[in-house]
């Protein structure tokens, strides 16, 4: 258990510097863990270096740099519009969709700058991937010089592999074999019941792959097998385009072979495991960032801590309900639910996309293809099906405390179970039930809550009135389902499972864009736009709170859709909320005349901080707290304006923007 320690001192060293320097203060358990185990102080104090050595190891490591000129680095990872270039002065992202390959050597001219990126709220953050891969520049390229090209191993053999499968199939086996995406189509059908996971090159494959090869090979090579193992890893390294989970698994195998066969030395499965991460923590430190990190080690010393004792057809029954155990409040803290289809499913479906990727191995063979086909044309057949059958439990978000319970639990019942005390771990096993149970049961505590969702370039208000939500505009952005994205995972998130009213100020894109989408795939009982407000004197009750609507001109004022924006007021608990929608400064004007003792806490600028609207006449009359501009990062329209900013700072008005923070919250008791 040594080497564990080492492990767990390297692991808060990085974790004080990249997370937060509270992480030293773990150092005293586990030194003293440390010291129960070994009984030594001199190696207790080794530890305490390591962690040290590792907190300097995540300052003195290269970041980059925003400068100008010439750089010269490898290509570390090739996707398909990008690649990340290694230099002596950090790792860059490069746009490129050339033929630039893996571990091309390349030297660019350009400038490098900040990373800024789109984004709203429950999509796929790449700036935040990004920085986890160590990355925090993009390099802007003016002429590209390749000095050495290396070759493509995957291509030819991906090229070799189509002749033999249809579409689905191609698709598929290039994602069990070589990790590559699956098409939106499939992807979208596969997240449904969470199933991404074991249609992509994973361990659970490589782990098979090296059973069945240690069965043939081991009773001929004997002390040879773990050679051969070694070098068919490094060779999926390559065709992987070296994919965390088999840089994992090789330096796993590579440490085993070393010192078994040449320091002649029997290491235990933990021992390995804690040197292969020291061992990436040395090279890649920004690993404890990764979610991949934290998909896959925790789960490996789990195994190690429980090893499954049964075989056969049993043990990987065992083994698939171990992992869905384990994984089950990883799943929640990212999805917010759980598809019970989708945990059948899983438990169904692995053992095939086993035989998928092996047979996938033996594509020369005759009629192997042919079977591929008709195995993966029936899978996403069921799938398919299922949709109209698939039950989904929302859990929201769940809290750090209830994770710490269920896993106190988990490893509790285990413990006993395999400490021969059955009987108690049935008991535990009962109690952990209901607390899992616990956290799918709904909602029903009152919320004063006013969201400015983040949805990038656009408007959206989520608004909680003890058990009453409403919703003022959904965003839209051409080309994506932002209700199924974007929306729908966020009130998940908060347990939501109905809205009473969705409230549209306007028919521009950016403000009602996701409406219809959102109406097929959430229930939403009614919507309300400005002629339904002007028809009922401007007042709408909504439980009971009172949402009036300040722009009832005529609407013959003009074509221009901003001048009919409707203008929402509504006061919860006691603080008073004013959505601009895109009304410009004319309707400003108009408003202010009409209501002289306007008083806002919270103004909702109107057109994302244009400077069309948000007036000095309206700043100065409404005096509020703080001001909210929803835009996107790095917008086309370079919202919001100078003079915008300007005028809020004169007055002293607290600016809070969603391009900068993503979705804002205020929460009123």
């Amino acid at each position: 258990m040594l080497y564990f320690s080492y492990f767990l001192f390297s692991l808060i060293g990085l974790l004080s510097y990249f997370v937060s320097v509270y992480f030293l203060f773990l150092l005293i358990p586990v030194a003293l863990l440390t010291y129960y185990w070994t009984r030594s102080k001199k190696l207790v104090i080794i530890g305490l270096i390591f962690a040290i050595i590792f907190l300097i190891i995540g300052w003195i490591f290269p970041k980059g740099i925003e400068t100008k000129g010439n750089i010269t680095g490898i290509v570390i990872q090739r996707k398909e519009t990008y690649y990340l270039i290694l230099t002596t002065k950090g790792k860059y992202l490069v746009f490129d969709n050339s033929d630039i390959n893996l571990f091309s050597v390349v030297e660019l001219s350009g400038y490098s700058s900040k990373l800024l990126f789109s984004h709203y709220e429950q999509g796929f953050n790449f700036k935040e991937y990004l920085n986890s891969q160590g990355v925090y520049y993009a390099y802007n390229v003016d002429q590209a010089k390749i000095i050495f090209k290396s070759l493509s191993i995957s291509k030819p053999i991906q090229e070799w592999i189509s002749k033999f499968l249809n579409t689905n199939s191609t698709e598929i086996v290039n994602s069990l074999l070589f990790g590559q995406g699956i098409s939106s189509e499939k992807k979208e059908l596969l997240n449904i019941y969470s199933l991404t996971s074991i249609f992509s090159l994973s361990g659970l494959h490589i782990s098979f792959l090296i059973r069945i090869i240690s069965n043939l090979t081991k009773a001929r090579l004997k002390k040879k097998n773990d050679y051969v193992i070694t070098t068919i890893l490094f060779a999926f390294l390559f065709t992987s385009g070296f994919k965390f989970t088999i840089r994992r698994i090789f330096l796993f195998y590579l440490i085993k072979t070393v010192s078994s066969h040449m320091f002649k030395k029997h290491l235990y499965s933990v021992e390995i495991l804690s040197i292969s991460c020291i061992v990436m923590f040395i090279f890649e430190p920004y690993i404890v960032l990764s979610t991949s990190f934290y998909y896959s080690f925790p789960f490996l010393f789990f195994l190690r801590l429980f090893p499954i004792k049964a075989k056969g057809i049993k043990g990987y029954i065992s083994f698939l309900l171990q992992l869905t155990l384990f994984y089950l409040p990883y799943k929640l803290l990212s999805d917010y639910q759980i598809s019970f289809l989708g945990i059948f499913l899983q438990l169904v479906l692995s053992p095939f996309t086993i035989i998928i990727f092996l047979l996938s191995l033996l594509l020369i063979v005759p009629y192997v293809g042919f079977v591929i086909n008709i195995v993966v044309d029936l899978i996403l057949k069921i799938l398919t099906i299922g949709t109209n059958i698939n039950i989904v439990f929302v859990s929201g978000k769940i809290h750090a405390y209830q994770v710490i319970i269920y896993y106190f639990l988990l490893f509790l019942c285990l413990s006993l179970y395999h400490y021969k005390y059955k009987f108690h771990s049935k008991e535990i096993g009962v109690v952990l039930s209901l607390v899992t149970s616990s956290f799918f049961v709904p909602d029903y505590l009152y919320h004063y809550e006013v969201h400015f969702v983040d949805v990038d370039q656009g408007d959206c208000t989520l608004v909680r009135n003890r058990h009453c939500i409403f919703l003022i505009d959904t965003g839209g952005i051409v080309g994506k389902d932002l209700a199924k994205e974007c929306l729908v995972p966020y009130f998940n998130k908060l347990k939501i499972t109905q809205l009473d009213y969705v409230i549209i100020t306007h028919q521009d894109y950016d403000h009602y864009g996701a409406l219809e989408s959102l109406e097929n795939i959430f229930k939403v009982k009614k919507v309300l736009y400005v002629e339904d407000f002007i028809s009922n004197k401007n007042t709408y009750y909504i439980d009971n709170l009172i949402v009036h609507n300040l722009n009832f001109y005529d609407l013959n004022l003009t074509r221009d859709k901003n001048y009919h924006s409707g203008v929402y007021k509504f006061d919860i608990k006691n603080n008073s909320f004013l959505i601009m929608g895109d009304a410009p400064k004319e309707i400003e004007y108009k408003i202010i005349n009409d209501n002289s003792l306007l008083n806002i806490d919270y103004l909702k600028v109107g057109h994302h901080g244009s400077k069309t609207s948000t007036s000095e006449e309206l700043v100065k009359h409404l005096l509020p707290k703080e001001a909210i501009i929803s835009c996107g990062e790095k917008n086309r329209y370079k919202f919001p304006h100078s003079e915008v900013i300007d005028v809020l700072k004169k007055y002293n008005v607290k600016i809070r923007r969603t391009d900068l923070e993503g979705t804002i919250v205020y929460k009123f008791t």
